[in-house]
């Protein structure tokens, strides 16, 4: 009885090393996307890849902390202005008439 190995160590071993291979793996894809998607090189809205040109630090988003695109920026320049009641919209005479018409369809 010598000369048998016990082989379950050994695969046991095996086993711990293809496992612990995975969970690294799975550990640097998670690294990566926490990684990315802090990058103050994308815009925080939409992800896009911001280049150095298209990077404004007066807006209003850089002083939230926010590396916004050009339209991005613009789409939350206006959620401020209406979220500060600065947007006249709500009250345009068009917009009056418009809620009029569809008041009066339904």
């Amino acid at each position: 009885m010598d000369k048998v190995i016990n082989i379950e160590k050994r695969i046991e071993s095996k086993k711990q090393r293809r496992q612990l291979e995975a969970y690294r793996g799975k550990l640097e894809s998670v690294q990566k996307v926490i990684q990315c998607s802090a990058c103050h090189h994308r815009c925080a809205m939409c992800g896009h890849y911001l280049k150095d040109s298209d990077a404004t630090y007066d807006s209003p988003a850089a002083s939230f902390g926010f590396a916004l695109c050009d339209c991005c920026k613009a789409e939350f320049e206006d959620f401020l202005a209406i979220s500060r009641d600065k947007s006249g919209f709500v009250n345009s005479r068009e917009f009056k008439s418009l809620l009029e018409e569809l008041s009066k369809k339904s």
